[in-house]
């Protein structure tokens, strides 16, 4: 089940989480999902400025442009503009302990 995130909710999980996917080839990969706060686009548990920076540095672009980073598309519509820093900005200061 797909569950929106809304505001106020807490989506913090300091967890790695461990996947396999199996290609057409019959090739297993061993992949890593980490969950943190909305915003923390570096992955390290916090909403500071090194995630603004990086969220800069590949504002305005889509998905597909060279440059693009899937992390800084906060709100999932492929294209990192305002509303990705408003999300970014509304998390600033979080950290997970």
């Amino acid at each position: 089940m797909n569950t929106p995130f809304q505001f106020g909710q807490s989506a913090c999980a300091k967890q790695r989480v461990s996947f396999w996917i199996l290609d057409g080839n019959n090739n297993i990969t061993d992949r890593w999902i980490t969950v943190t706060i909305p915003g923390d686009v570096d992955g390290d548990f916090d909403v500071d400025i090194y995630d603004i920076v990086k969220i800069c540095a590949a504002y305005g672009l889509n998905k597909g442009d060279t440059g693009y980073i899937p992390n800084c598309d906060l709100n999932g519509d492929e294209d990192i503009d305002i509303y990705d820093v408003v999300i970014m900005c509304y998390f600033y200061g979080q950290k997970y302990p």
